[in-house]
């Protein structure tokens, strides 16, 4: 998935096993440079979910049960 806005271009890659998300890449071009990658294990279902709290609860997300 690509997002271009005037000054910035994010890239977002999956690596996927499954219908497990085991990376994901995001890679920022612009004026402001990043690069985040995640590793680990979580379900499209999981990562829908918690996009979902994160929409409703306007970015902010607690995390339970670490």
């Amino acid at each position: 998935m690509s997002v271009l806005e005037k000054d910035q271009d994010i890239r977002m890659l999956v690596r996927m096993d499954g219908k497990v998300i085991r990376e994901f890449l995001i890679v920022g071009g612009g004026e402001d440079n990043f690069i985040l990658q995640l590793k680990g294990r979580i379900t499209i279902e999981e990562a829908e979910e918690f996009s979902r709290e994160a929409r409703n609860n306007k970015g902010h997300i607690s995390i339970s049960g670490l």
